[in-house]
């Protein structure tokens, strides 16, 4: 999760992690920027800001389900197409930035079914990377000259 100024500035440390067990390397990260603190949520690891989770992300999700989905990107699709979160944007006068994707042409996908019994915004992220396996999902909130962008990506 990135909350950068609108310079950018993210800091940039190299880290050896070799023998090095998640909990440590956490703790590493953390260490090295006391903005953000790591927090466990099921199966998945969050990284939040110590300032408080963005707004969004603590957005009420109803329950829903997406038959057949091959990608963690094509079930964001259908998340950030639900009315709440739509709604939500608006309501916190946020846009949603652009994102670039690498191509997954290459990659043999496979259909999943995705079912999420309702909860934040944060929870229903969380619950498509656990179910897609070993995706990530990255946040990302910018506030800058007079424009409010959020983008979310697998």
């Amino acid at each position: 999760m990135r909350l950068p100024n609108c310079n950018n500035d993210l800091a940039q440390q190299v880290m050896n992690t070799t023998n090095l067990s998640t909990q440590q390397v956490l703790n590493r990260l953390t260490e090295a920027d006391a903005h953000y603190k790591w927090q466990i949520a099921g199966a998945v690891v969050n990284l939040l800001p110590t300032t408080g989770e963005p707004s969004l992300l603590t957005t009420h999700v109803d329950p829903f389900e997406i038959n057949s989905y091959s990608s963690p990107r094509e079930a964001l699709t259908v998340l950030l197409g639900r009315p709440a979160v739509r709604m939500a944007l608006k309501a916190h006068h946020l846009e949603l930035g652009l994102t670039l994707v690498k191509s997954l042409s290459s990659t043999k996908l496979t259909r999943v079914k995705f079912r999420f019994e309702g909860g934040t915004l944060r929870e229903a992220l969380n619950n498509i990377a656990q179910t897609s396996g070993k995706a990530q999902w990255e946040y990302f909130e910018n506030h800058c000259d007079g424009r409010s962008e959020v983008s979310i990506r697998f």
